[in-house]
């Protein structure tokens, strides 16, 4: 087996694919679940208008709430820019329905009046 991941990635490891290695080498380890929360903190720093569809998208694969969540509220908050970038289109049918349901229930106004 594997050793069990470093809590600390190395600089020249995107933090992307050290939470795909914690999410792949055990579930269930309490040192890979602690990456991945690491992971997913680190990620939401780096959360801009042109990939915040594709992270979006990815954290919904990958079952980690918090960064969903938080992409979640990005879109919500700038989604007049998000909504003009090719990864938004690209959204699978599910999320943009979720993200557009959302956006109308909160009366979010794309545009200016």
């Amino acid at each position: 087996p594997l050793p069990p991941p470093s809590l600390s990635p190395s600089p020249s490891v995107s933090p992307a694919y050290a939470r795909t290695r914690a999410h792949t080498y055990n579930r269930t380890s309490p040192h890979s679940q602690a990456l991945k929360r690491k992971c997913e903190v680190s990620i939401q720093k780096s959360i801009t208008v042109e990939n915040v569809a594709l992270m979006l998208t990815t954290a919904d694969q990958r079952a980690a709430p918090a960064l969903r969540k938080r992409c979640f509220e990005f879109v919500m908050a700038h989604f007049g820019e998000v909504l003009g970038t090719q990864t938004f289109a690209d959204l699978p049918p599910a999320l943009l329905r979720e993200l557009c349901n959302e956006a109308s229930a909160r009366g979010v106004r794309v545009g200016y009046r």
